[in-house]
């Protein structure tokens, strides 16, 4: 019964994790919060949920020419898409999110290469620090998936960030991670 609940949280609510749908759904039916040897295992049950949810999920695209469905994606979460002589960066990230990049001093980027498919080559992450309750820490707020790594490509990338910023300045700073 859990495992039938779980999955259809996970279809209705397609931009929360798996994991959560099912410790809420096992808490709810069950009233446990404590692992119980007789029911099955949360990241199981999670797995099940994922795989079920990906048949609502549209195809990997296999070229750069594909259309995006908004659908798929957080509502105000695609902040722009970048188009330029066969290449497309897309750059992820919340209007809160740009905010805090524009007021950070610093940016630190990273570069991650094996976490995405092809027709994109790299997932680029740009991350601040962010003060919260007097505590401040390194958190990622924009997500870029490129599909080329050259210079001209990270320069469209910020070129493209300080556009659709509110500021008009954009940092002057950036540390490799």
């Amino acid at each position: 019964m859990a495992a039938v609940q779980t999955k259809k949280n996970a279809v209705e609510n397609v931009f929360k994790s798996a994991t959560t749908a099912t410790e809420e759904v096992m808490s709810a039916n069950v009233g446990l919060t404590q692992p119980c040897s007789s029911l099955p295992k949360t990241t199981s049950v999670a797995r099940a949920a994922n795989r079920h949810r990906s048949k609502n999920r549209p195809k990997h695209p296999t070229t750069l020419d594909f259309e995006l469905l908004q659908d798929h994606v957080p509502s105000q979460f695609l902040s722009c898409d970048i188009h330029k002589n066969g290449t497309l960066h897309l750059i992820f990230a919340t209007d809160a999110q740009l905010e805090l990049l524009t007021n950070a001093k610093t940016w630190y980027v990273d570069a991650t290469f094996k976490v995405v498919k092809q027709p994109f080559t790299q997932l680029f992450s740009i991350h601040a620090f962010v003060k919260k309750d007097g505590e401040s820490m390194q958190t990622p707020l924009a997500f870029v998936v490129m599909s080329r790594r050259r210079r001209k490509d990270y320069k469209r990338v910020s070129c493209a960030y300080c556009r659709a910023s509110t500021s008009t300045t954009c940092t002057s700073r950036c540390v490799l991670l």
